[in-house]
């Protein structure tokens, strides 16, 4: 392959929103670099060191702009936190240049000599050049990124794209006093000649037919740099495939859409999105692809790819489906679905058995319950942890060996594949117990959380999708300076609004009270008769050290029984 070179600054320039002569086909991935990377990039520059090779395919436009493999976008300005891209009209077979290696470094100049990156205050930093550090200098570096600085030795770098001509640069120079200072004058020289002068930017050129051949020359030429990694590639393959439907777009925007069900923990992304998404599709045969995606990019043809956009209409909807269902089991509020793999098996569920989530028939209704336990039990164990693919290998073939004419959810077999690849081995409810009896308050939470919420969201109305609930103690821990204070038998699920009206009050005067009736007791795991007379006649919320132990015992076998263990 030939290259060719130009300066940095007519790069730059063609890169910029004044020319756009160089722009991203729908395959690239969104800008992933960090203003530390952008920093690293202009002190190598600043230096003289080479930054690499572009490579750039000049073709020609075609085909309808309305899909998303035929459209083309802008090179950033800005580094946002939606990261944005903006796409550029262009007419059937007009000349275009679209960079397919080198988008990283490119859109960083550009960001830096003409845009800005956004901070978490919503404040535009831009990059500034410090006058008194030369290129030799090891212990400090001569930009800066911020939304303002101080000293008349800073100068933005946005003038830098002001310099296109010596002339330029020396009447820049002269009416900013520059000159008068000899060391100023020399490092702004230096700068000057490494962005227009010197041949800096080298570049290839592309010689694909076709946005196929671009395509596999993408995947070769992007596998060094930031990891571009297996979801990366199918990404770039469906969004310049598919013929009805913006790939890019679609995923993005349904990553939006449910993370919005989850408050502040997000955590879908688009590889998650993307990874669910091959894991209950199938090939032409009707069999489900391979769990591990390496295996899936070796089969992925043209035939595939059409397959993979006529079923995503019914992925979508079924993911929405699995998230609201999250939702209303509370788990989407309390942010703790750690694990997005684990929605696999239930979606899979409801995709085999069409599934109506809004049905309130009694068969629907027992096995979306079912799901649920099986969701949270595979979070508590950490089934999708580690080597996931072999996991969720296992449990769609369960799901997909499960009696075809019934729409019972296999709980029992999912529960099997569990102690085969969580961290847990739950046969009985001894195992229950003993699991339970080593949790403890604090460095525990997540797990403690997730097992009263299977235990308190197994009662009608027990867990409200729009209610905060917290750890609290039974007994405080102030006025019990027990050993076992902090073990899960003390540990209750709680609406925050009756977490902060309980205070520090006793149990006996609280749970002992008509203000809270035996329903409420009972979701809690708490004695609805508060005589104990096993040995004798006193009231078990006056005794931590008989209750503790005693609602231990109770939850293990509540937990054993959901989960239909002996």
């Amino acid at each position: 392959m030939a290259y060719k070179t130009t300066s940095l600054g007519q790069a730059v320039l063609r890169a910029s929103a004044y020319d756009n002569s160089y722009l991203l086909p729908a395959m690239q991935r969104p800008y992933v670099w960090e203003k530390s990377d952008a920093i690293k990039l202009f002190n190598s520059i600043y230096k003289g060191f080479p930054i690499g090779t572009s490579l750039l395919w000049e073709t020609k436009s075609s085909g309808d702009r309305k899909l998303g493999a035929n459209r083309v976008y802008k090179i950033p300005f800005a580094k946002t936190e939606s990261n944005h891209l903006y796409e550029m009209p262009v007419q059937e077979g007009q000349d275009i240049t679209l960079v397919l290696d080198g988008q990283q470094r490119l859109t960083t100049m550009n960001i830096a000599l003409n845009g800005y990156w956004e901070s978490k205050k919503e404040e535009r930093e831009k990059m500034f050049f410090n006058m008194d550090v030369e290129p030799s200098n090891k212990s400090k570096l001569p930009f800066v990124i911020a939304d303002s600085v101080d000293g008349d030795n800073y100068i933005p770098c946005h003038d830098i794209m002001k310099w296109k001509t010596r002339d330029l640069f020396e009447e820049y120079v002269s009416i900013n006093n520059i000159s008068l200072t000899l060391n100023w004058h020399k490092n702004i020289n230096n700068l000057y000649s490494r962005i227009w002068v010197d041949e800096a930017f080298c570049y290839g050129e592309c010689k694909a037919e076709t946005m196929g051949d671009a395509v596999d020359i993408f995947v070769v030429s992007n596998s060094s740099g930031k990891s571009l990694d297996m979801t990366d590639l199918i990404m770039a393959y469906l969004s310049t495939s598919w013929d009805t439907i913006d790939a890019k777009n679609e995923v993005k925007t349904l990553v939006s859409e449910l993370n919005k069900k989850f408050n502040k923990s997000k955590p879908f992304s688009t590889k998650s999105i993307l990874k669910i998404f091959l894991c209950v599709s199938k090939d032409e045969k009707g069999n489900l692809l391979p769990s591990s995606t390496s295996n899936i990019l070796k089969s992925l043809d043209a035939d595939l790819i059409k397959r993979l956009e006529n079923q995503w209409i019914h992925y979508r909807k079924s993911i929405f489906d699995v998230c609201t269902l999250i939702e209303r089991w509370g788990l989407a509020k309390a942010g703790l679905l750690k694990s997005t793999n684990a929605v696999i098996p239930v979606l899979l569920w409801l995709m085999k058995n069409n599934v109506d989530i809004t049905s309130e028939t009694k068969d629907v209704a027992q096995n979306l319950e079912l799901a649920r336990r099986w969701l949270l039990m595979s979070l508590i164990n950490g089934v999708f942890g580690g080597q996931s693919d072999s996991a969720i290998a296992d449990t769609r073939k369960t799901i997909l060996e499960s009696n075809a004419d019934s729409l019972a959810f296999p709980l029992a077999g999912l529960l099997k594949d569990g102690v085969k690849h969580g961290k847990y081995a739950f046969y009985n409810e001894s195992d229950i117990m003993s699991f339970l009896s080593n949790l403890e308050y604090s460095k525990d939470n997540s797990t403690i959380s997730l097992l009263l919420y299977l235990v308190r969201g197994s009662y009608f109305k027990g867990i409200d999708r729009d209610t905060a609930y917290h750890l609290d103690h039974i007994f405080s821990k102030s006025d019990n300076p027990l050993v076992f204070i902090n073990n899960i038998g003390n540990i209750q699920l709680l609406p925050s609004k009756d977490n902060q009206k309980k205070s520090n009050r006793h149990p006996k005067m609280l749970w002992n009270s008509d203000n809270y009736g035996d329903e409420f007791l009972e979701m809690n795991i708490l004695p609805v008769n508060p005589l104990y007379t096993d040995d004798g006649n006193y009231l078990i919320y006056d005794y931590p050290e008989k209750l503790i132990p005693n609602r231990e015992v109770h939850l293990s076998k509540k937990i054993a029984s959901l989960l239909e263990l002996q």
